[in-house]
C-alpha cells in the first residue's frame, strides 16, 4: 500500500486506496510479528525495514529498488494502471 501511495504520488496522481484487514493478527505473535522467529528462520528485514522508513520518511519508493529487482512482488503503477 505505500509503495502504490508513492507511486501514485510520483505521478502527481490523487485518489484513495482501500486496503482489507480481516483480523488484529494475534494469532501471528508468536511467529510472523516474532523478530527472533523470523531470523531463526533466515529471514533478513532489514533491507525491507530501511525501505519503508526510508518511504515514508521521502515519500518516494525508491528507484533502486525496482533497478535492482527486488522482486516485492508488487506492480508499479503508471497512469493509474498496474504493470503486467
Amino acid at each position: 500500500m505505500l509503495r502504490l501511495a508513492c507511486e501514485m504520488a510520483a505521478h502527481g496522481q490523487s485518489g484513495s486506496i482501500v486496503i482489507l484487514i480481516c483480523d488484529e493478527g494475534t494469532r501471528y505473535d508468536a511467529t510472523y510479528y516474532n523478530d527472533n522467529w523470523v531470523r531463526e528462520r533466515g529471514f533478513d528485514l532489514a533491507p525491507h525495514t530501511h525501505r519503508i522508513d526510508r518511504a515514508y520518511r521521502t515519500g518516494a519508493w525508491s528507484a533502486l529498488d525496482r533497478a535492482l529487482g527486488s522482486g516485492s512482488g508488487y506492480p508499479a503503477v503508471h497512469g493509474g494502471q498496474p504493470d503486467s
